[in-house]
């Protein structure tokens, strides 16, 4: 499956994609941890791109 990962910044609250991966859950989830990591103040999730589902939020 594909998933789209997106950040929020903390000032527009705009969601903004930085990626389209095909990649496992397990993966995705851990790609998300880690951009979380670099981008504290940020938000950021995973959504599947067919049905726009959250699966990873952080």
């Amino acid at each position: 499956m594909t998933y789209k990962i997106e950040v929020q910044s903390p000032t527009s609250h705009e969601w903004v994609l930085i990626e389209l991966l095909e990649a496992s859950i397990t993966e995705i989830i851990r790609r998300v941890q880690k951009i979380k990591q670099v981008y504290p103040e940020y938000l950021v999730r995973a959504l599947d791109s067919v049905s726009a589902k959250t699966i990873a939020l952080a």
